[in-house]
């Protein structure tokens, strides 16, 4: 079969190939379990939050116009009339030139409409000396204040956060709509791997994308199925594809996506019934050689062996796909990528999309982007990046000091 790379894509065009992506389903969960979730359907709030009007410090609920000529010098004497008591709905009803007693936190009784701190106040028996006036209104937290009824409370699509969770538990909202997540069916191909707990003897070498591949999986959203690792025997690895496709709603396959006699993966994709080749070929440095293709409406990526490669074109290509299949919509502060300038003079070849690893540096002036050397098979250089740093497409290098963004993955 014919080796040679179709014509190479953007990453952007890459994705907008896949037109027919299938939607997860939703199921209920506990809302108490549902962080990391994608929300599957709009939460409005049922009640107003808080349902009653509360106290904000411990005094004496009062008429506010009763107050208004209270000084240090000049109290004002105010008759005591009974107490609320925490944690419980008081029947009293407060008339002007009274004050109720009141903690933190306690239902403002009927009448009042402010409240005046402990500390500006003393009480003699069944009498009450104010010596400070306060605003209708200080120091009460009204009904509806935080949330009121029918408020927008979390909109479909978005990743749920422990801060979410407790906005809906203060709305009585037990379980929540998400999306399932999508299972991601991990193969390794390639004669020369061993698994990692197996001692390698020379030709050979420890297969680790696999491993990468699912902390990513589980990292992004998804459910890994980890189906091992497999030589570059045609019927063998075919047979490993449509096993995975049978139990997984995305299936990635590790190595023999090059031009090689020995990369199979596209000759295997291609025999599958229901296949649909989307391109064989992107325009990224790392990952040129990415297969993307659809079978019977999956989708079936081929990443590059070599480690770097796998985990940048996983991070490029397949989140986005899992974020795709569960709808989700960030939030501005979850795009997990900041600006920083680059330390040093990076050159690079116009026509392509080009990602280098980088360690982020902080100084005086800001965030600095510091290029962390070796090729896409030295392993070392991923554990010491903080992310990856984008050179543009019609880019022919980046200057020392220019902003750049830096993808945190």
């Amino acid at each position: 079969m014919n080796k040679k790379f179709f014509k190479v894509i953007t990453r952007a065009k890459a994705l907008s190939l896949f037109t027919e992506l299938p939607v997860m389903e939703q199921e209920r969960i506990e809302t108490r379990d549902s962080a990391g979730r994608i929300l599957g359907r709009t939460i409005v709030a049922p009640c107003d939050v808080p349902h009653f009007e509360r106290s904000t410090m411990d005094g004496f609920a009062v008429f506010a116009d009763d107050t208004f000529e209270a000084t240090e010098s000049k109290t004002v004497n105010l008759s005591f009339v009974g107490d609320v008591t925490m944690g419980q709905e008081t029947t009293l009803t407060l008339k002007t030139g009274q004050a109720i007693s009141i903690p933190t936190g306690g239902m403002v009784p009927v009448g009042a409409n402010a409240v005046v701190m402990i500390e500006y106040t003393e009480m003699d028996g069944k009498r009450v000396f104010i010596k400070r006036r306060v605003a209708p209104g200080e120091n009460i937290i009204r009904r509806g204040s935080d949330i009121a009824r029918k408020d927008v409370l979390l909109k479909a699509g978005m990743k749920i956060r422990p801060q979410d969770i407790g906005t809906l538990s203060a709305c009585g909202i037990i379980a929540v709509d998400v999306y399932k997540k999508p299972s991601v069916a991990i193969i390794s191909t390639g004669d020369e791997l061993v698994p990692p707990e197996q001692e390698p003897f020379p030709g050979v070498i420890r297969g680790i994308n696999a491993y990468t591949l699912h902390s990513m999986t589980e990292r992004y959203g998804g459910i890994p199925v980890d189906f091992g690792i497999t030589k570059d025997v045609f019927g063998k690895l075919k047979g490993f594809i449509r096993q995975a496709l049978a139990n997984s709603d995305i299936v990635v396959i590790s190595g023999g996506s090059s031009v090689g006699t020995k990369d199979i993966t596209l000759d295997c994709i291609t025999a599958l019934s229901g296949s649909h080749i989307l391109a064989n070929g992107l325009a990224l440095k790392p990952g040129k050689p990415t297969i993307l293709a659809m079978v019977n409406n999956k989708p079936v990526i081929g990443l590059p062996g070599h480690p770097v490669s796998c985990m940048v074109i996983f991070y490029l290509i397949v989140k986005p796909l899992i974020e795709k299949m569960v709808l989700r919509d960030k939030r501005i502060g979850e795009q997990n990528k900041i600006q920083a300038r680059i330390t040093e003079n990076v050159s690079s070849v116009s026509g392509r999309e080009e990602y280098i690893r980088v360690s982020l540096i902080e100084k005086n002036e800001g965030v600095w982007a510091q290029p962390i050397p070796g090729g896409s098979h030295v392993i070392s250089s991923l554990g010491k990046s903080d992310g990856i740093a984008r050179i543009d497409l019609e880019s022919e290098g980046i200057e020392q000091g220019t902003l750049v963004d830096v993808f945190i993955m």
